[in-house]
């Protein structure tokens, strides 16, 4: 809140986003409040899937620009989540380009471990079509890992064909994945129907007979 006062410090050593902003032009705008003086700052951006469910209920509610308000949310996941040179990504949102990584950023100084995620990408994608949309995200792990819950036998979620098909992952090793399978834009959520997965256009490139091949980031990258 503090940044819409204006901050003209030239010395400012750190700027901690401790959640996340509505976008990219406002993101830039506040780390750049930064090492005005030329001397090296640090900037630290904290989010989590509830700010990304937070926002895009607010989005919900606007009446004008709807669509332009959801792209560029989607552009900040993108870059939040990116296994890209961070500067790099974030100027070429503007235009800029850069030919070498920066060389500062946590990607460039601790690249993720990215893996072929296909074939776990395929088993939540199926979950989601043969659950019809019905399943939360919790509802959903629960399926792929087989679990004996009241609610997925009321539903007759035992009886598909990918029930326990996930059973080799934990659940935070299915909702982390999850959620990058939300950020790439192959799932969404359903804010309207109590957070229900539900299936995109994208889905079919990698269920149908494309069989496009999906890039994960591992899990122990994530959490270092």
């Amino acid at each position: 809140v503090a940044f819409g006062m204006g901050i003209d410090k030239p010395d400012v050593r750190w700027v901690i986003h401790y959640n996340l902003p509505q976008n990219l032009e406002s993101y830039y705008q506040e780390i750049g409040r930064a090492g005005r003086d030329g001397q090296p700052a640090d900037t630290m951006l904290f989010f989590t899937f509830a700010d990304v469910r937070f926002i895009k209920e607010r989005v919900e509610k606007e009446n004008q620009n709807k669509e332009l308000l959801e792209s560029k949310l989607d552009r900040l996941i993108q870059y939040a989540i990116s296994p890209v040179c961070r500067r790099k990504t974030l100027l070429s949102y503007f235009g800029e380009y850069l030919d070498q990584d920066c060389g500062n950023c946590d990607v460039c100084t601790n690249p993720p471990e990215v893996f072929d995620g296909t074939e776990i990408a395929q088993k939540a994608l199926s979950a989601v079509h043969w659950t019809k949309g019905q399943a939360n995200m919790n509802l959903l792990i629960g399926v792929l890992r087989g679990l004996q819950f009241r609610e997925i036998f009321e539903s007759g979620f035992n009886e598909i064909k990918t029930y326990g098909a996930g059973k080799d992952l934990s659940h935070k090793d299915w909702q982390s994945y999850l959620e990058q399978l939300i950020h790439q834009g192959y799932l969404d959520i359903a804010l309207e129907e109590n957070l229900k997965i539900t299936l995109t256009d994208a889905s079919k490139l990698v269920i149908g007979p494309q069989r496009q091949m999906v890039s994960l980031v591992r899990l122990a990258t994530i959490e270092a």
